[in-house]
């Protein structure tokens, strides 16, 4: 595989302007998973795919493969034709990890970076680097090796430029999460540092170093660095309904915390409750995100920071699941945005699809209208695939890819899909 040349999902995402693409899109199954003997090609895929110069895809399927612990698979683009090939079998016995659930990230040489939930030395996780080209995988932190490092690594990696659309360069921090652990046991927010061949993690962050978990916990989004280093993510915990957080940099390295909205603030939720999946920075400086529940009901929400001096201000954009459902429900995987105001993402539940009975629908969002642009499990028995997941990513000519983790033509073990005009 050649190197990435420049152009990853989020490039694309964010500087493409589709605001003319039609309200909905046509589907193409790219592929149907665990169709090999043995799910040799992977099962249940929970995080969308990247792509590279050529088109190819890049992603991960949480199970299958040649032990059952997950796969990293390539789709390679023959022109309008996709073939899979599996990169790296995930082996528990063999300590490279288990079980990966978060997006890759590339550099600019097309090697993969990625985390595993679980696997390693103690079994708590691991951060890996991938070349497709030699098919090898390097162990970068095994967690659980040091103490109050965190375990479970489940969302993708970070870096600064990639809110930006550029690839990581291979010598700047990683940032990540991990969901538990740490010295106060309710997870971390990480940088991993390489010196040569070494890579140094340094936890930044350990949560719930307050009295009752006010300053957040159990992180439940990859981070977003912005262009003055500042890391803002979501988790779990804090205040009611779980928090948004940022980290800034301090002397001596350090990092300061803060809390930037703390969540069902009024006792009715009204502000939104349990913030999930990644956040998006509009060219304006307000940041989206997505929350599972809104005004006490499951249907979910999209949520707005807006920047008024130091401070953040917290509204409500748009609340899923208010009428027929038709919007879906259950948002999974945050946003994208693409430069111009509009945002994407899927919810894993609701719509209409099949005999009026949804499967997920993926949208676009701007200002104050969303429209659904795919309403899945139209076709019968869900051959295009239900419950999609994840982040979506976009080509320069405004398609969209991503995964659905259930469902498909031959299994019921999810698929990539393409949405285009």
């Amino acid at each position: 595989m050649k190197a990435f040349a420049g152009i990853s999902a989020l490039v694309i995402a964010l500087v493409l302007p589709i605001s003319s693409q039609a309200k909905t899109l046509q589907y193409s199954l790219l592929h149907n998973f665990c169709t090999q003997g043995n799910c040799a090609d992977g099962n249940s895929p929970l995080a969308g795919p990247i792509m590279d110069a050529r088109g190819n895809l890049f992603g991960t399927t949480e199970t299958g493969g040649a032990h059952n612990n997950g796969v990293v698979y390539e789709l390679e683009r023959h022109q309008e034709t996709y073939a899979l090939k599996v990169l790296h079998d995930f082996c528990f016995a063999c300590g490279d990890g288990d079980f990966p659930a978060a997006s890759l990230i590339a550099d600019v040489n097309g090697n993969l970076y990625g985390a595993t939930l679980g696997g390693g030395t103690h079994d708590c996780g691991i951060v890996f680097k991938l070349s497709p080209a030699k098919k090898k995988l390097k162990v970068l932190h095994d967690f659980c090796t040091q103490e109050g490092d965190g375990n479970l690594p489940d969302q993708a990696l970070s870096y600064a430029g990639k809110s930006g659309g550029a690839l990581y360069d291979g010598v700047s921090p990683l940032y990540g999460t991990t969901a538990s652990g740490g010295t106060n046991g309710r997870g971390t927010v990480f940088s991993l540092k390489p010196s040569g061949q070494t890579w140094t993690l340094t936890t930044l962050y350990a949560f719930c170093a307050l009295s009752g978990c006010a300053d957040g916990g159990l992180p439940s989004g990859e981070v977003l660095v912005d262009g003055s280093g500042n890391l803002f993510g979501n988790a779990s915990m804090g205040g009611g309904g779980g928090s948004v957080y940022e980290l800034s940099p301090a002397s001596g390295g350090q990092m300061n915390e803060r809390i930037v909205h703390s969540f069902c603030a009024p006792e009715d939720c009204s502000d939104g409750q349990e913030p999930v999946g990644a956040l998006a920075m509009t060219p304006d400086g307000e940041i989206f995100g997505t929350t599972e529940n809104a005004l006490g009901s499951e249907g979910g929400a999209i949520f707005k920071l807006t920047p008024i001096g130091t401070d953040w201000n917290e509204s409500l954009a748009h609340v899923f699941c208010a009428g027929k459902c038709d919007d879906g429900y259950l948002p999974s995987g945050g946003l994208i945005a693409d430069g111009r105001g509009n945002l994407y993402g899927v919810n894993a539940l609701g719509g209409t699809g099949e005999n009026g009975i949804g499967g997920g629908v993926a949208f676009r969002f701007k200002g104050k209208k969303l429209t659904p642009l795919y309403q899945f499990c139209s076709e019968q028995n869900c051959a295009d695939g239900r419950a999609p997941v994840g982040t979506l990513s976009m080509d320069r000519r405004g398609h969209l890819f991503g995964v659905t983790s259930q469902g498909g033509p031959v299994t019921a073990a999810g698929t990539v899909f393409e949405l285009h005009p």
